[in-house]
């Protein structure tokens, strides 16, 4: 719980020439004794110091209360005292007594008046003058009480003040870096500004795809009041690459729904920005920055195999180069990856799902392609692609396979890097 400073004020009867604070008039016989009751308000008029606009509720926001009594037949001489409570508690957060007038002599009326109110420049505390709750003003004339006032400081309504998108915040969940378009491996965060937070409220964002597909939620409840405007973060993540397309977050406040904002995610672009070449093979090849390379070479060719990432992803992108007297006629290359679809099947026990073939020109290089389609034991769909070039009498296979999760991923960099094979 947070503490609350407060810095208050005693106001009270000051005679001179030019101004009376209270407006008060000296009389010269005796009068009779008497006292109003307690008022509390927000403003005093400023000629007579009577209360304007007599209220027992104050907003959260009240920057000064004041009570107020007004007084006749009271010697100047005398003592009073503003005693302010928290009703619940008993605990006293301000009090005052003095002389109603310390200069002149004889009997006096007018108004008396204290206030408490908000330290501003004290930018350590709070910017509340008080804790939501009821509180009592007693007010005394020479230690006696005269009169109880009760007043309110009410439980704000909790608002949303802005949601905004970001892919990283700071340690307070503030938005470092807004976005209205994300990548596939990034993070999302649905940072939501609240100008309190107030023990009860929940708030609530949800994750969609497609406007229906809902993904993932969150809800946060306050347990801990807190009077500053601050940020709250949902936090989305995946530990698979995210699907390309349309995304929305709704946001809820107290199960209503408060706000909702679209945003895109969009197709991994892989930058190829490391090379591996080979003379004795006689081609070269581009691949991504972030990838583990190796190589293993035998009488029947070469097999280079590239792991993006960490290398534990389900992808998998192989380029087997392989000498004339290992590899069939281009009119078997169909049965040649058949036979390697087959092994597949039977290692890892799947089901094949579809198959296609189609033959194109790249970089004025035939390349034949075959594609085949799995479902693993997990009913997972799996994609494997296999293209054959022929080049300086050798087969230059290159192997792509993965999963549906890495599926974009899979095709991003299988055919930028297959773009950017040439040969001697």
């Amino acid at each position: 719980m947070k503490n609350f400073y407060f810095k208050k004020i005693s106001i009270f009867l000051t005679l001179c020439a030019a101004v009376l604070f209270f407006n008060f008039n000296l009389l010269s016989c005796a009068p009779d004794l008497d006292f109003g009751e307690i008022v509390t308000c927000e403003k005093l008029d400023e000629g007579t110091y009577a209360p304007v606009v007599p209220k027992g509720s104050f907003d959260i926001g009240v920057q000064q209360i004041f009570a107020t009594i007004k007084a006749a037949g009271i010697k100047s001489e005398d003592n009073f005292s503003f005693v302010w409570k928290n009703k619940e508690t008993g605990k006293i957060i301000f009090e005052s007594t003095d002389k109603y007038s310390a200069e002149k002599k004889g009997y006096i009326e007018g108004y008396i008046a204290s206030s408490i109110y908000l330290d501003k420049e004290d930018e350590e505390k709070d910017n509340i003058l008080a804790e939501p709750g009821e509180y009592i003003v007693e007010f005394f004339h020479n230690s006696m009480l005269v009169d109880t006032a009760e007043f309110k400081i009410l439980i704000p309504d909790v608002k949303i003040l802005e949601v905004l998108l970001a892919d990283e915040v700071s340690d307070d969940y503030e938005p470092l870096n807004t976005k209205s378009q994300f990548d596939v491996f990034d993070i999302f965060y649905a940072c939501v500004k609240l100008d309190y937070q107030i023990e009860g409220n929940t708030v609530g964002a949800k994750l969609f795809f497609n406007d229906s597909d809902l993904l993932q939620e969150n809800q946060f409840e306050t347990v801990e009041n807190y009077y500053k405007q601050s940020y709250t973060a949902f936090k989305f993540f995946s530990d698979i690459p995210w699907k390309s397309g349309s995304y929305s977050v709704e946001v809820y406040l107290n199960g209503s729904l408060y706000q909702k904002h679209d945003f895109k995610v969009v197709a991994p672009v892989i930058e190829l920005s490391n090379t591996y070449s080979n003379e004795q093979f006689k081609f070269l090849i581009k691949y991504p920055q972030d990838c583990e390379v190796s190589d293993c070479k035998d009488e029947t060719g070469l097999a280079v195999d590239f792991s993006p990432f960490s290398g534990s992803e389900p992808l998998i992108l192989t380029l087997w180069v392989i000498n004339e007297s290992y590899y069939p006629g281009e009119e078997e290359f169909l049965e040649y990856a058949d036979a390697i679809s087959s092994s597949i099947i039977s290692t890892n026990n799947w089901e094949q799902t579809n198959s296609g073939h189609k033959d194109y020109e790249l970089n004025s290089i035939s390349v034949k392609e075959f594609s085949y389609e799995y479902l693993d034991d997990e009913n997972k769909y799996w994609k494997m692609n296999l293209c054959f070039i022929t080049d300086n009498n050798k087969l230059y296979l290159f192997e792509g396979l993965s999963n549906s999760d890495y599926a974009e991923i899979l095709e991003a960099i299988y055919y930028g890097m297959l773009n950017t094979l040439s040969f001697e």
